[in-house]
């Protein structure tokens, strides 16, 4: 089970080299660590609701046209259009780990300014909000890119 390395990932999935038993593994995986991610944003409450509104309509956005860009490359090439749900769930464990490491970071940076009073509340919020809605951008982007390359003849 791949949990970094997302082109060895889209690797085996191209040639066929994940039995059914990893790919359970995965959706295991994937929502086990989905359920954990709730209970964490959970602790964090936000409280403008104009710039979670803001985020959500832009995030459900971003949702619909990734999904739907990345369902139209695993349909096309020299793929066979298949499995895109079993493709879509193993390659968003790894690229999860890798955008939650990178959130991490990015709260951890976002916390010392607003520690530091660099920044005000309201600011903190949308800084928080862009960064969740380019995350999102990237998550299918990397995406995408992986099922490019199982569909590609080489």
């Amino acid at each position: 089970m791949r949990i970094w390395r997302t082109q060895v990932l889209a690797d085996e999935i191209k040639n066929n080299l994940l039995e059914d038993n990893e790919w359970k593994q995965y959706y295991l995986a994937s929502t086990i660590y989905v359920t954990i991610m709730i209970y964490l944003t959970a602790l964090t409450a936000r409280t403008d609701t104009k710039v979670l509104l803001a985020e959500l309509i832009a995030v459900i956005g971003v949702i619909i046209f990734g999904i739907s860009t990345t369902y139209e490359t695993n349909q096309k090439g020299n793929g066979n259009g298949e499995n895109y749900i079993s493709r879509m769930l193993a390659l968003s464990f790894p690229l999860s780990i890798k955008f939650f490491t990178l959130s991490l970071l990015f709260g951890f940076c976002i916390g010392m300014l607003s520690a530091s009073q660099t920044i005000n509340n309201q600011v903190e919020g949308w800084l928080s909000t862009v960064f969740s809605v380019v995350v999102y951008m990237l998550f299918f982007w990397r995406l995408n890119i992986h099922l490019n390359h199982i569909n590609s003849s080489t």
